[in-house]
């Protein structure tokens, strides 16, 4: 007995109470930590609730599938359109090629049939082969106009020389 009693004198069961006492004091004051924060959780999840907070987390998710699903449509038009805008790309130059080629001989031609009406003028044809600017001399300088600027009499002329052209 002399033995054990000396043992638990040794291990200072003053300072063991003491350090109960103080583990308990923290652990209950934790426990009125946490009830404290559930209760403030409750107050702010009716706060929530009445500004309609509820169901972010939901809506959230909700938005990132419909941008996931967005993103794979971006993707798969990007995919179908690529090879599209090469294709208009290509049918373009065709395009342009071959209205410089049906150009150059009308334009040819319509300078010649010009130079009988307006010497010295010159009248370019546009892209969709219509009559463009009339440049001719007026007065020793060089005067421009839009072909639907001139007069009807002018303009029946030009039409004329376009046609022979």
């Amino acid at each position: 007995m002399d033995a054990m009693q000396l043992r638990i004198d040794a291990s200072r069961p003053d300072i063991l109470r003491q350090d109960f006492d103080r583990f308990k004091r923290s652990a209950d004051e934790a426990e009125r930590q946490q009830q404290a924060r559930d209760r403030q959780i409750l107050q702010l999840e009716s706060i929530l609730t009445t500004v309609g907070g509820q169901g972010r987390d939901e809506e959230l998710a909700t938005k990132k599938v419909a941008h996931a699903h967005a993103e794979r449509r971006r993707d798969e038009l990007r995919r179908r359109a690529e090879p599209l805008d090469l294709l208009l790309g290509r049918l373009d130059t065709r395009r342009q090629a071959l209205t410089r080629r049906l150009q150059a001989p009308l334009q040819k031609h319509l300078e010649r049939y010009l130079q009988l009406l307006f010497p010295a003028g010159r009248l370019t044809v546009n892209e969709n082969l219509t009559p463009g600017p009339l440049t001719r001399p007026c007065g020793g300088a060089m005067e421009m106009g839009e072909f639907n600027t001139l007069s009807f009499g002018a303009r029946e002329q030009m039409g004329l020389i376009s046609r022979l052209a």
